[in-house]
């Protein structure tokens, strides 16, 4: 009966119903987010609102910039007015930057160390194999003043290829035969690793060259299991994990002295306890987990508790917590002993903070050292967010490669690899400034800062062949107006470190060609895109005392489809948006499983009828623009 009426909904959103995993990831700073979004929702996972990052998936989307010829950037600018309000004239400004593009031969030298995670979890799937495939392959194109080194970690790090110049056959074999002694065994400790790469990386460090950690891991025992949970994130995340029946509690008392744990699973600040596991002993690789969307300032204290055994040995209990403190990540070990209140152990108190602090210690030895990290997290089920800000604090690119062929290309193609490797700038600042009276609706596609009518935004490093993408809604007054509506000033430092910049201007007379159309459309389109999918993981996760919620995420689910479909139609461009429909298309048959019978009787009925009402709109309306963006939610 179900795959009957689900059959019947393929059939109503024909349109956009695409098998998700059929399409390859558009390699750009963000990649990581979508490729795992839709390896989640493959394994029946609907993303919480607060791990919807608008501004990467806004930046995930290709739109073929020019690559430059004669400067390491090229920056390009779209502008396009939208409509007509009592408030004034809306427009959309889009901002495309795009790393130059230059053939592997001739790439500065590159000093290469690969730090390989060989945990047990890496046995699933084989994705060991995946990283021996790809490195043995890589290994071919290297060139003789280019140097390799191999590290594998598991509980220790050993170096299994020591840092070499590989400019023999020999060198060149003794690396492949490093590469296959990878066997996975035992658990996760980073650091040790990142610190052992950190030594690695000085042996034949390259002045004029590329320095380069590269981490390839599919993440802790920690990250997997809050994974498969469905566990949530924010500014303030607490994890605990233990590694038998027994039933551990996780204790955090707020900064008002409220007390969260399995009996009082909110607060008044806006913190729950969203995973509680072996309340009957039910696993042996049990998780719990406590977050705030948005953290509360001042002093947070994390204790651990035995409320009862389950196995028969009541020896010691070790634990491991996992602290997320804004951008800081903090780990820690332990044993509990005994059961009840006796048994308390306490973890930490900490001050919560969103600073930037760096996540480990290694990282300010590499920028202090001048070496790069960039993070590849393999498979689905690692802490996305932790390898991002490893990246970004280290300088370097962060992405996500859910399956074999993905790794192999990764490797094998020129231009994918320099995306993960190559710096085209670094240290870049941005400033967009409107003219006076002209209000900032709304920016997405990079972090920002916005003073009055000023955006300002810090890029530490864009790659060779890789490109962001800046869009801001805005709106002029009827008092204001004048010959220039923005300027959008450029200074940063190219691979080698010399200074350049330079300052381009937006006039509201500026022809709107259909070349400036057709981009602003594609951009508008992925805004909508992105918020309707935090919409969907409100309505799924935060209104549970609302009825109609599930058919209300359906329909946001629908609509957005079939917005983005007539989008695609109508700029005649049958790659578009393949991998958003995929994920809609995916989102629409996981509510539909969570919804009754009788209320999936009633969906099809409805949206059926909708659908055929929107094929006639569609015919008679096909010059109509997308709809647009919105600022609120």
């Amino acid at each position: 009966m179900l795959q009957h009426i689900l059959n019947r909904l393929f059939w109503v959103i024909v349109v956009f119903s695409i098998p998700y995993w059929a399409f390859g990831e558009g390699f750009t700073e963000s990649a990581a987010l979508g490729t795992r979004n839709r390896y989640r929702a493959n394994q029946g996972i609907i993303v919480p609102s607060e791990e919807i990052d608008a501004d990467r998936y806004i930046a995930s989307f290709d739109y073929q910039y020019p690559d430059p010829e004669t400067e390491g950037v090229g920056v390009y600018l779209y502008n396009r007015f939208t409509r007509m309000t009592d408030q004034g004239q809306e427009g959309i400004l889009q901002i495309g930057l795009q790393g130059q593009t230059r053939p592997f031969a001739e790439l500065p030298p590159l000093n290469l160390v690969f730090v390989i995670d060989t945990s047990n979890s890496m046995a699933e799937a084989d994705k060991i194999a995946w990283i021996q495939e790809a490195l043995e392959s890589f290994v071919n194109k290297i060139r003789d003043f280019d140097s390799l080194g191999l590290i594998g970690f598991n509980d220790t790090p050993q170096v299994l290829f020591s840092s070499t110049l590989m400019n023999s056959l020999q060198k060149r074999q003794g690396f492949r035969d490093a590469v296959q002694t990878l066997v996975p065994q035992g658990g996760t400790k980073l650091e040790p690793g990142l610190e052992l790469a950190s030594k690695e990386a000085l042996v034949n460090y390259q002045k004029d060259g590329v320095n380069l950690v590269l981490l390839l891991t599919d993440g802790t025992e920690l990250s997997a299991r809050l994974a498969k949970a469905q566990a949530h994130s924010g500014d303030i995340g607490i994890s605990l994990i233990w590694y038998n029946r027994n039933d551990l509690d996780l204790h955090v008392v707020n900064p008002l002295g409220e007390e969260l744990y399995y009996d009082k699973k909110k607060d008044s600040t806006g913190g729950i306890l969203d995973v509680d596991r072996n309340v009957t002993g039910e696993t042996t690789k049990p998780v719990e987990n406590v977050f705030w969307y948005r953290g509360t300032p001042g002093q947070y204290r994390v204790y651990v508790q035995n409320y009862d055994y389950h196995e028969s040995a009541r020896t010691p209990i070790p634990f491991e917590v996992r602290i997320k403190n804004g951008k800081e990540y903090l780990d820690f070990e332990g044993t509990v002993s005994g059961s009840g209140s006796g048994s308390n152990t306490e973890v930490c108190t900490f001050e919560f903070s969103d600073t930037g602090t760096p996540l480990y210690q290694p990282l300010k030895t590499y920028r202090e050292q001048g070496i790069a990290l960039s993070t590849l997290g393999v498979g689905g089920d690692f802490d996305e967010e932790f390898l991002r800000l490893l990246a970004e604090q280290g300088r370097g690119s962060s992405r996500s490669l859910d399956n074999r062929e993905l790794m192999r290309e990764t490797f094998d193609t020129d231009k994918k690899f320099e995306r993960i490797a190559i710096p085209a700038a670094q240290d870049m600042e941005l400033a967009l400034a409107f003219m006076p009276g002209i209000a900032i609706l709304g920016a997405w596609g990079y972090p920002h800062q916005i003073e009055n009518n000023r955006i300002m935004y810090q890029v530490p490093t864009l790659f060779q062949g890789d490109y962001k993408t800046l869009v801001v809604h805005y709106r002029i007054p009827p008092q204001v107006s004048g010959n220039e509506l923005a300027s959008f000033q450029v200074h940063a430092q190219d691979q080698v470190g010399r200074p350049f910049e330079k300052t381009l201007h937006v006039s509201p007379s500026d022809p709107a060609d259909a070349h400036t159309d057709r981009m602003v459309r594609y951009s508008e389109a992925m805004v909508q895109f992105a918020e309707a999918l935090k919409d969907i993981g409100d309505r799924y996760y935060t209104a549970e005392d609302e009825p109609s919620r599930l058919q209300t995420a359906l329909q946001r689910a629908r609509e957005t489809g079939i917005e983005l479909a007539k989008v695609k139609k109508e700029l005649q461009d049958s790659d578009a948006f393949t991998q958003e429909l995929a994920l809609l298309t995916r989102y629409y048959a996981l509510l539909i499983e969570k919804l009754s019978s009788d209320q999936r009787g009633l969906a099809v009925e409805t949206l059926s009828r909708m659908s055929a009402e929107n094929t006639t709109s569609r015919m008679s309306s096909e010059a109509e623009p997308v709809s647009r963006m919105s600022t609120e939610r």
